[in-house]
């Protein structure tokens, strides 16, 4: 586990750059050069197309090479560094030393510049580059423009599910009054509300609001909840590095994909109510339910979960209720265009529905595009045939896993396999989505149990003890 991270990080950062390649990476990068004289006499006596792009990458790689030595202890003491990391040094000793304490400094402070390589600095561009030239090509359709507008509709008395987006900045993007999202929202209300007060005070005062920003601030706080799942530096280390270089979650963050909110709230529930705070952590879950359809898939395992800590069912009932206070109106207010939007729009039901697989997709409606099962990708495709079966049956087996011996790591474990399942079996499954699943398997890799849950159960004799036993009484996991 200790020299993990380095290879962990390399391989992070390596998937990201053609992820951004992927979604417009000379956009953020390239047309700079179109609203600053400064960057644009940088492209002129450059040799290379994008040198902004290549500057970024080779800055990269110095990072990288950096963090590589302080990983291997090289700097700031290197022989007792490196001794720490074999067998028979002592874990506490290494703990605590000076050289390992500063090989963890400097690896931090690599990851910090990381981010704001890879994450603050495009996003902000991206946010600029959309009012000086317009959205397309620098804004999600949905997660930013389609939010937003949603959110002004809310504010003056307009059913955001009965609207109609052809008169928003949703008709100027890429596929224009074709989009057909462009008369449906697929987000639930939580969504766009947590927008609102924000964006009211923004547009009272003149002010410029991106989506984005929101978004920045749920990334930033659900990996200060993420590393919260283990003691063990070099763990909580490992955490930071796979939620905050989650290939699949950062290049969709700065386009302004909206999955890093409800993925927070999820993240958040489970660490607060694992630390007993009961009430707050089942209203978080009860608000990512109201945010995205997926979270809802998981509210079994996290009843197992809570209950697993010796929490009453009863307990769990404000969750169900901040749920219900987010969504109820807005089903109430007009039930047939609530459920078209979130229901009928995603499985192929409506009249204009989703593309068939996505945008592209990477599940099992890529089988029916590739051998024709229907004449167009917008038709019905009734995949419910194999999607019910199969979430059947790994509910049922995960569902009796989980129960056996409910913790955290088996919460994300189980919820990383369920989503995999369902989504695999749908109609829809965009790479954004892997965002989720990813960081679910790299919480229940690296994080530790929670001593107070085992002594509630019996341990499960199937499974192998806790790596986070030892992290958890003072030594330091292998």
């Amino acid at each position: 586990m200790r020299h993990l991270d380095i290879l962990l990080l390399t391989l992070l950062v390596f998937l990201i750059l053609p992820m951004e390649a992927d979604l417009e990476f000379g956009d953020w990068l390239g047309d700079l050069a179109k609203t600053s004289e400064g960057w644009s006499s940088f492209f002129e006596t450059s040799l290379v197309k994008n040198p902004l792009a290549a500057l970024w990458v080779a800055l990269t790689s110095f990072l990288l090479l950096i963090y590589g030595f302080a990983s291997f202890g090289v700097l700031g003491g290197a022989g007792r560094g490196i001794a720490a990391g074999f067998p028979g040094a002592g874990a506490a000793g290494a703990a605590v030393s000076s050289p390992h304490v500063f090989s963890l400094l400097v690896r931090r402070l690599v990851l910090a510049a990381l981010v704001l390589l890879w994450v603050v600095m495009p996003l902000y561009w991206e946010t600029g580059l959309r009012f000086d030239l317009g959205p397309k090509g620098h804004a999600h359709d949905g997660g930013v423009i389609q939010t937003e507008e949603a959110a002004r509709f809310f504010l003056r008395g307009e059913n955001p599910y009965a609207a109609d987006y052809r008169s928003t900045p949703m008709a100027t993007l890429e596929w224009g009054p074709k989009n057909p999202a462009i008369i449906h929202l697929p987000y639930l209300p939580f969504s766009f509300l947590a927008h609102v007060p924000f964006l009211s005070i923004a547009d009272g005062a003149g002010i410029r609001y991106d989506a984005r920003y929101l978004y920045l601030f749920f990334y930033l706080v659900g990996g200060f909840f993420a590393v919260r799942f283990s003691r063990d530096p070099e763990r909580r280390h490992l955490l930071a590095v796979a939620w905050y270089l989650n290939p699949f979650l950062v290049p969709h963050l700065v386009q302004g994909r909206n999955d890093v909110m409800v993925l927070a709230l999820l993240v958040v529930a489970v660490a607060v109510l694992r630390a007993g705070r009961v009430l707050p952590g089942v209203l978080l879950f009860g608000v990512a339910c109201a945010t995205k359809q997926f979270a809802v898939l998981l509210a079994p395992f996290f009843f197992l979960f809570a209950v697993g800590r010796g929490i009453t069912p009863r307990k769990l009932l404000p969750g169900i209720l901040a749920a219900a206070i987010l969504v109820g109106p807005f089903f109430l207010w007009g039930p047939g265009a609530f459920w078209e939007d979130t229901v009928d729009f995603n499985t192929g039901r409506a009249e204009v529905s989703y593309p068939l697989g996505g945008t592209p997709g990477y599940g099992f409606g890529n089988f029916a595009n590739v051998f024709a099962w229907v004449e167009n990708r917008y038709d019905y495709f009734p995949f419910w045939i194999v999607q019910a079966p199969a979430v059947l049956i790994a509910f049922a087996v995960l569902f009796r896993w989980i129960g056996r011996l409910p913790s955290a790591r088996r919460f994300f474990a189980a919820g990383a396999l369920f989503l995999l399942v369902f989504l695999f079996f749908g109609r829809i499954f965009h790479l954004n989505y892997w965002g989720p699943v990813f960081a679910f398997f790299t919480l229940a890799v690296f994080s530790e149990e929670n001593p107070l849950s085992e002594s509630r159960r019996n341990p499960d004799p199937a499974s192998p003890p806790s790596p986070g036993a030892a992290g958890v009484t003072g030594g330091r996991a292998s």
